[in-house]
């Protein structure tokens, strides 16, 4: 029987038991009862088929072993304050919860980032290492999205409304996102190696279900520099962190990025007229 590690959430395939015995194989989630069925697998030889009675009484006492073990939830509020660390934000949504140590695979689903009223949606978009992101222009102007981070730099150059173009992580870290032509379009792709994260609403409040039991790190990270990071050891209850950050930059800070060629942005007049017209004008 080969199984999975106890803590990737996915399902333990168990084999064919033997030749003689091939009804016997099932899908169990990874948990108390695999012990059972591992003795199941060493006494199959021993005993004679099972009928459908006796494999409903097994699947009975299976669930019940199972139940358990069940994944719980972490939530909470996180409050942010300004950099005086007295006042507080008006909005504390765009803090960014998630947990280290553990791992999962990427969806297969692509993210999608979209440019809208010359912004970035969602303005903080988290995903799982290896998965691919879509850039959707919804605006009626033109946009030319680019990072100059590592480990994945990259240059989608200008595209009109309703076109996307894409881009695949595979590496963790984190991406600033902006347009080479409207400098105050700023996002952040953060790069992750599990999907138990959550982000929070404006009034901070955030939930991450379904972890299994383990020891994680909590990491907490706000757009303005506010972070914070917490030892975690979840069971099968849920619980709940709350935490005030402390912001380290402003807005102003955020927008002092240079362009594509690491340059300054030039003035509206100078440069944004070129491209920033409506689409009735292609």
């Amino acid at each position: 029987m080969a199984l999975a590690h106890p803590l990737d959430g996915a399902l333990v395939k168990a084999t064919r038991i033997n030749n003689q015995h091939p009804q016997r194989a099932t899908f169990l989630p990874f948990c108390g009862g695999c012990r059972l069925m591992t003795h199941l697998a060493h006494t199959a030889d021993k005993r004679p088929p099972m009928n459908w009675k006796n494999s409903l009484h097994c699947a009975y006492l299976l669930t019940f072993v199972c139940s358990h073990t069940q994944a719980a939830s972490l939530s909470g509020q996180i409050n942010v304050l300004k950099k005086d660390a007295t006042t507080p934000l008006t909005h504390f949504d765009h803090t960014l919860v998630y947990l280290q140590g553990i791992s999962t695979p990427p969806p297969k689903t692509p993210a999608i980032h979209r440019q809208k009223n010359k912004q970035f949606f969602p303005r903080v978009l988290p995903i799982v290492k290896g998965q691919r992101v879509q850039f959707w222009n919804e605006d009626t102007v033109q946009h030319n999205v680019f990072s100059t981070d590592a480990p994945t730099p990259f240059d989608l150059d200008r595209y009109p409304k309703g076109q996307q173009r894409s881009v695949r992580f595979d590496q963790l870290g984190q991406q600033h996102i902006y347009c080479n032509i409207h400098k105050t379009m700023i996002g952040n792709i953060r790069i992750l190696d599990n999907h138990y994260y959550a982000l929070t609403d404006q009034a901070g409040r955030y939930t991450i279900p379904d972890i299994p039991p383990g020891d994680y790190t909590l990491h907490l990270e706000h757009i303005y520099g506010g972070q914070h990071q917490h030892p975690m050891s979840m069971a099968q209850e849920d619980m709940t962190f709350d935490k005030t950050l402390i912001s380290t930059k402003v807005i102003r800070d955020l927008e002092s990025h240079k362009n594509k060629y690491g340059q300054q942005y030039e003035t509206k007049s100078a440069y944004d007229s070129e491209y920033d017209y409506e689409e009735d004008a292609f």
